[in-house]
Parts: C-alpha cells; structure tokens; sequence
C-alpha cells in the first residue's frame, strides 16, 4: 500500500512546495513549443472560462476546454462550447443585496421603540411620562415555548421565531387582542402561520344568514389572522358560515399559499382558499385541544358547559407531569361540530299549532347528537389501520426532584407529548403545570374515505371470432340424399 501510494504521488521539480510564489514560478517556466505561453498562464484562462461559462461542468469538460484554448488559433471556440452564455455573478449579487436589504429594513421596524416622549421631555428623561398608547393584548413568550414544542420535533429557526414574536406583537398593539400563535399550515407555494386572538369585535357582517353563529359564539368564538412570513402583514380571516364548513367536509385540496386563490374540486367549492383555511383552522382546533382530566368539569345546570374546578382550601393542585404521561389522563375541551356545521341547533322553525316545540327539538337533538363534554381521548375512534387517535410520549427527564421551595412536594422537569393521528401536526405539551398546543401540518385529516373519482372497470376486449364453415347436416341434407340416390336408380 505505501509502495503505490509513493508511486502516485506527485513530485514538485524543484521538491518541496511551501509558497505559492514558487508554485507560480515552477508553472511559469513550462511554456509551449513557441515560447509563446505558460502553463500558468494557460491555466488561469481555463479557470476564467469555466468560472465565466460552465462553472456546473468544470471538471466534464476541463480536457475539452484546455485543448480548444491551446489551438484557439485555428479551432473556432464557438463549434463545440457555448461561450455566449456568461455567469452574470455581478447581477446575481444584487439582487440578492437588494433582497437582503429589502427584508432588513423591514426587521428593523420590529424592534424600533414604539413610546413616544411628552412635548418637553428628553428621551432619556425618567421623569417624563410617555404620552398615552392604545390597549395592547397578551401575547405568550414564544421564544420559552418553542423550547417545548421542540420535544415533538417542532421548530421554525431561532431568527424565525424572534422576528415570529415580534411580528405577533405588532399584531397585538394594532388590534388591542390577544393573541397566541395557532400553528403553522404548509402550502405548496407559500406556508401560512396563523395566529389566534380573543376580544377582536370589528368588521362584523351586517346581514348574517340566519345560521350563521356570530363572533365571540360558536365556531366563531375565536377570530384568526393569516400571513406568509413573518415579515409579512397579517390578514383577517374572514367569519365562518356552516356553508364553509359543510364544503370543506366533503373535499380535500392542498393548500397553495394565496388567500385569494380559487378552489377548483369536485364538489365545487362556492368560495376562495381564506374560507377553505378558515374552515379548517375551525375544525382542527374542535378535534385537537385538551386538557388535563380533573381540571375542569361540566356545569350542574347544564352539561353543554364546563368550569373549572374550584375548592374552598385553595387553588387545585395541578397534575404531575408523570401522570400526565398516560392517554388516561387527557380529555376533549372544546365541544364537537355538529352534523349541521355549527355547535348549538337552531330553533325550530315553522312549528304547528299543534307541535310542541320541546319535542321537535329533542328529535333533532337524537338524529344529530351533542358529544359529551370533557370526553376521555382514549373512548375516540380509531383511525385508518387501527391505530389509536392519539400517541402518547414522556420525553426529557423522567426523575423526580425535591421542589427547591416547599418541602413537601416534588418536581419533574420532563415533557409529555400528545400526537394526533388524525390530524396529523397537532401537538400538545404539559410540563410544569402548564398546557401547551401547537398545530404544524398540512392541514388535512388523515381517514379512510376518497376524494378523487374511482375509475370504473375495464372494458373487456371481444372475443376472438372463429372462421365460418359450413353446415355439416343442413336442414333439408336428408331429402336432398333421397333425391340423389332416386336420380341414380333412374340413370
């Protein structure tokens, strides 16, 4: 082995190389059979050619162009390479320059003071009071939660998620809501990340019909805002009528990024890519969000409604996240849509004289049930394969450990996870006491129905016709025997 490796090695003239001066200088001495050129010289235009015109096929076509370079004198270049079509590196770094300059200028604007000063006040001037803002909405530390989303393997990049949660904040001061990030939906040309908000009252519809469910009840408790970057404006989803959701059940279209894009499928969807979204936001987020068991629990009235729990020896003690590590400890927090596309009946309508009202309406109630609140996520259907709805993880440090500040407890620094199989993106975390949800998918529900057409089975192809022969015992062959047999008695 270090015999062959001795014998392919390549020897400098002069020995050992140490600068690049006297490589250049041991290249330079080579020259041609005129004297005219070097081979240092000859490879710094071989270079030049292939970083100028066919920087991807450098080493395919090294041979080709050092031998047309060497007899340019009577081989014309433009026979055999495309030396017309130069690498404009200068263009291509600036545009790129002014993209990068484009989007800084915008980030820049995320962390600019917003508080203005009082008319005869330095800014440095603790004493001046800042001059009246408009009421700005909550919004969570993303930047502490991505922390946890990053056990199930959820992320968007650490500049991302800072200028993401600057981005929300903007969000929060120009509304007064607040806002939460919802998740993140991918797009074939362009993702979505949608953001959730509470107290937002604008922009209402003015002539609802008459099964719409209004903002702040219903699918529409909550209001949701759209956007493709972070750098990006957010735009208002708009309200959500059982139509959308009635049509979106019955089709599957992957997302393009474009809220203003048509949806061509079959059932025709009345509507643009903003309501199918808006749709699917409703239902994903009426399938996926729980809570720990034993927080919460239906109201004695009515047991359409829940509170939580309250004791008279004070707060309730918040589940160990070693319990919350079981399937048996989650359950449903948000109340089912309903076969009618929205989450409470309406009354009903042309009732007899007769009819009683009270009965009509709990025969509608039995032919379209309410599902019951706080339901165990372990009592969901299965889904395609018989795979349980929901996996359950514990990740991080399963220990226990002495609480640092009361005694008598203990603490757990790990993560339980909680993975929809029906939805497949939605998460949600418990750690420490506190719930986590996220959504990062496609925004599509995994299930055993088709959406595309069947194709209807094939045609056979027609038998194979056999040749004509003729009859081998004709209709009248027996008198035509008899009459031959009497012409030759007679003959």
């Amino acid at each position: 082995m270090a015999s062959a490796a001795a014998k392919n090695s390549v020897v400098a003239p002069t020995g050992q190389i140490k600068s690049f001066d006297t490589l250049r200088n041991i290249l330079r001495g080579t020259r041609n059979e005129t004297g005219s050129v070097d081979l240092y010289q000859h490879l710094v235009e071989v270079m030049n050619h292939i970083v100028m015109h066919c920087p991807d096929k450098g080493l395919d076509q090294f041979e080709e162009i050092s031998y047309l370079l060497k007899n340019k004198d009577r081989i014309d270049m433009t026979k055999f390479l495309r030396i017309d079509e130069a690498q404009h590196y200068n263009n291509q770094n600036e545009n790129y320059s002014a993209l990068v300059e484009k989007f800084t200028n915008i980030a820049k604007k995320f962390f600019e003071s917003k508080q203005p000063a009082q008319e005869g006040t330095e800014e440095g001037d603790d004493a001046g009071a800042a001059a009246d803002l408009a009421p700005t909405g909550f919004v969570p530390d993303l930047l502490n939660d991505v922390k946890i989303y990053q056990y199930a393997g959820v992320g968007f990049g650490d500049n991302e998620t800072v200028l993401l949660m600057k981005s929300l904040k903007q969000l929060a001061i120009s509304t007064g809501a607040d806002i939460k990030l919802w998740g993140k939906i991918h797009g074939t040309n362009q993702d979505y990340y949608i953001a959730e908000g509470t107290k937002f009252d604008q922009n209402q519809i003015e002539e609802p019909p008459a099964d719409f469910e209004a903002r702040g009840t219903g699918i529409n408790k909550q209001v949701y805002w759209a956007c493709n970057s972070p750098l990006s404006s957010w735009t208002l989803l708009p309200d959500l009528h059982p139509k959308d959701i009635r049509a979106a059940r019955s089709i599957k279209v992957t997302f393009t990024g474009n809220l203003e894009s048509p949806i061509y499928t079959n059932p025709f969807f009345f509507g643009k890519e903003k309501h199918y979204l808006r749709a699917q936001i409703a239902r994903i987020g009426h399938s996926t969000t729980l809570v720990p068991k034993g927080i919460y629990k239906t109201v004695e009235d009515n047991e359409r409604e829940i509170e939580e729990v309250t004791s008279d020896e004070g707060p309730i003690k918040p589940p160990s996240t070693l319990l919350m590590g079981k399937a048996e400890s989650w359950v449903h927090h948000t109340p089912n849509i309903l076969k009618c596309n929205r989450l409470a009946h309406m009354e009903p309508e042309n009732v007899g004289e007769n009819d009683d009202p009270e009965v009509i309406k709990k025969q509608i109630e039995a032919a379209d049930p309410f599902e019951k609140r706080l339901k165990p996520i372990v009592s969901d259907r299965n889904v395609k394969g018989g795979l349980p709805a929901w996996v359950v993880r514990l990740q991080g440090d399963t220990s226990t450990f002495q609480h640092p500040i009361k005694a008598t407890e203990v603490q757990n620094y790990g993560v339980a996870v909680v993975k929809s199989l029906q939805w497949p993106g939605a998460y949600t975390f418990y750690s420490q006491g506190r719930c986590y949800q996220i959504y990062v998918g496609d925004g599509q529900k995994y299930e055993e129905q088709t959406y595309y057409p069947i194709f209807p089975p094939k045609i056979l192809a027609d038998p194979e016709e056999k040749p004509l022969q003729h009859e081998p015992q004709p209709l009248n062959y027996v008198e035509n025997q008899q009459q031959n047999q009497e012409q030759e008695q007679n003959e």
